[in-house]
């Protein structure tokens, strides 16, 4: 049985942001929840405050605990990246409604403006894997871009990898 997506993340899926160089940097009431917030070999956390980081959620800067998630977080992009049969989507994903898959979207640049839907199709374990050449971008303002999760998706199931 292949691995879930929080197995090979493995120390990785106890953070909701984790970062390489040079820092994470955070503008606004940002609230994070469910988890850490770590950057590693850099050291530098901005930011928070204002934002909040909730319990049980801690950061972790250039600490051991960040450096093995990092390892961890390499590891399992490698393996996701490497994914073959990757579906063409175009650019924006707005609009679209997806079944579990891996999807390569077309572009350097992917955006999201306006509602995203993965459906999961009655699986709580069906995963979405987004294979994102250069950047992911997102429209502004309140509901301008939105990922909905229906049919038994599950957030913990879906990955952006973003080079």
């Amino acid at each position: 049985m292949p691995l879930t997506i929080d197995q090979q993340l493995a120390s990785a899926a106890a953070f909701e942001i984790l970062a390489a160089t040079p820092d994470v940097t955070n503008t606004g009431n940002t609230v994070v929840t469910g988890g850490n917030v770590g950057v590693f070999p850099a050291a530098s956390i901005i930011g928070f405050p204002p934002g909040v980081i909730a319990s049980p959620g801690v950061k972790h800067a250039a600490d051991t605990t960040a450096g093995t998630a990092q390892t961890d977080a390499m590891a399992a992009y490698t393996v996701f990246n490497n994914l073959a049969g990757a579906v063409t989507e175009p650019g924006d994903l707005g609009g679209l409604t997806l079944g579990p898959g891996v999807y390569a979207p077309v572009g350097a640049i992917i955006g999201i403006t306006g509602t995203l839907t993965l459906d999961g199709q009655g699986n709580p374990n069906a995963q979405f894997i987004f294979q994102i050449p250069a950047a992911l971008t997102t429209a502004s303002g309140p509901s301008a871009s939105t990922v909905k999760l229906i049919n038994g998706a599950q957030a913990g199931n879906v990955i952006w990898l973003v080079q």
